[in-house]
């Protein structure tokens, strides 16, 4: 596992985990610059000691007390949040300590508390950050008015002010030690976060084209609009079984058993896709729900899992089979002319009525799809009709006579319905005829200027 894997798995880590890392690298910093700092046998007349003595050990105070915080939540396997918060207002509280101590506008431990506000913040999460910010404003704005009033000494533990004196071993260890070392470790986690983002986006790239490829799989094997709305994150309640009305189309090629066994395999499988591939597509255009491709059977239905009215349903279904029809004429003269002795002819049914919609099946393995006696209404009509042509029930042709051409074909007596049922063949669109405005005639005029008399109007036709 890589550096940057890693800081992403630690990033995940609960808070108190974090605070137990974080005072884990910040204790021995301290003990670091501490070490320095009394190893140069800072002088007395410059620095006060005693006081310096007493911010070191509220400083190991609160390094040690967050540390047992965070291992205490830790342990417990809990997230311990508020040991972020604590972290921020103790340490936050010994930061602000030393800043006044020293002096807050002339004491390079300053910068302390912007580069604190900032670790915070990349390590933790940005309440924390917010948090620690306005906390350090609070207390450098109370301590400095309080100071500006006389009621606080500033920088208590200088007891010489020159800027000479701060030219010593001492001066610098104390001071740019640990200011040095936050700033790497806060530079540090700003380089591990911006690299962790770019890694994330590449990870969330990569995975977003996987879902892009799945769906594209999924849309192979699902409805196309059951694939969109699964893709989504809608809940599978919402493809519970319903009985509602829909239009149902039923297709079926004629003789297909016989073709099948004279064409060789690949040039079965070529006008099969091909068929399919077509078929589908106009489908879809015309919002369908593809249900089965089974065979050499297709059934599609509209209505479902998206509806707008039963006109509208019925009116896609005939548009979509007047379009197969063409769409089948057309696919054999390109497979005639790639030198495949072999064409295909469909039978259509279609037919409007109450059936079962919704996904069936184990808790394993599920279809969307529909049941019901419409749905066998609609196989029966197209093992009827004639190849080539599209047969409708009653309650279709009711739907849509106003807009497409229907011929009626009697009465048939159908496998499993009880009923004879009234067929009607489907034809393209009528064309809709506008009423013409009246026009009053006007006189045509001659290159002379003289009026053209009327030609007497021709007798009407006489129908046969």
């Amino acid at each position: 596992m890589t550096l940057l894997e890693r800081f992403i798995e630690v990033n995940g880590w609960s808070t108190s985990r974090k605070t137990v890392l974080l005072m884990g690298i910040t204790l021995p910093a301290h003990l670091l610059g501490w070490a320095v700092l009394y190893a140069a046998n800072v002088d007395p007349r410059v620095v006060d000691m005693v006081i310096v003595h007493r911010v070191v050990a509220f400083g190991a105070v609160v390094l040690v007390v967050c540390l047992m915080a965070g291992a205490s939540m830790a342990l417990a396997g809990r997230e311990g949040r508020w040991t972020g918060y604590l972290v921020a207002l103790l340490y936050g509280a010994y930061v602000i300590i030393v800043i006044q101590t020293a002096g807050n506008w002339s004491t390079p431990f300053f910068a302390w508390y912007p580069i604190g506000v900032i670790t915070l913040t990349l390590w933790f999460d940005e309440r924390i950050g917010i948090f620690t910010f306005l906390l350090g404003l609070f207390w450098l704005g109370l301590i400095g008015a309080l100071q500006w009033g006389g009621v606080l000494p500033y920088a208590p533990a200088i007891i010489d002010r020159t800027m000479d004196s701060q030219q010593t071993v001492s001066w610098a260890g104390g001071v740019l030690a640990p200011i040095l070392l936050f700033f790497a470790f806060c530079f540090l986690l700003s380089l591990l976060v911006l690299a962790s983002r770019r890694l994330q986006n590449d990870q969330l790239r990569e995975a977003r084209e996987k879902v892009e490829r799945s769906a594209r799989v999924i849309g192979r094997y699902v409805p196309s609009q059951v694939a969109e709305r699964i893709l989504s994150g809608e809940h599978d309640e919402d493809f519970r079984p319903v009985r509602t009305r829909l239009t149902v189309f039923f297709s079926d090629l004629e003789g297909f058993t016989t073709i099948a066994e004279e064409l060789d395999p690949e040039s079965l499988e070529k006008m099969l896709n091909e068929y399919f591939s077509e078929m589908t597509r106009i489908a879809d255009q015309q919002g369908g729900t593809v249900d089965e491709l089974s065979g050499d059977a297709i059934l599609v239905f509209f209505g479902a899992p998206t509806a707008t009215t039963d006109k509208d349903h019925a009116l896609r279904a005939a548009r979509m089979a007047l379009e197969m029809q063409r769409a089948v004429e057309a696919l054999n003269r390109r497979w005639s002319r790639s030198g495949i002795d072999a064409s295909f002819r469909v039978r259509m049914g279609i037919n409007t009525g109450v059936v079962t919609v919704g996904t069936f099946g184990s808790s394993g393995r599920m279809k969307y799809g529909v049941l019901g006696r419409h749905v066998n209404l609609a196989a029966r009509l197209q093992s009827t009709c004639e190849p080539g042509q599209v047969l409708l029930s009653h309650a279709t042709w009711l739907l849509i006579r106003d807009e497409m051409e229907c011929r009626p074909r009697g009465e048939a007596v159908l496998k499993g319905i009880a009923r004879p049922v009234k067929l009607y063949e489907l034809g393209e669109p009528q064309p809709r005829s506008r009423p013409m405005a009246a026009v009053s005639p006007q006189p045509h005029t001659l290159p002379s200027g003289e009026p053209e008399s009327s030609p007497p109007p021709h007798p009407p036709p006489i129908l046969q």
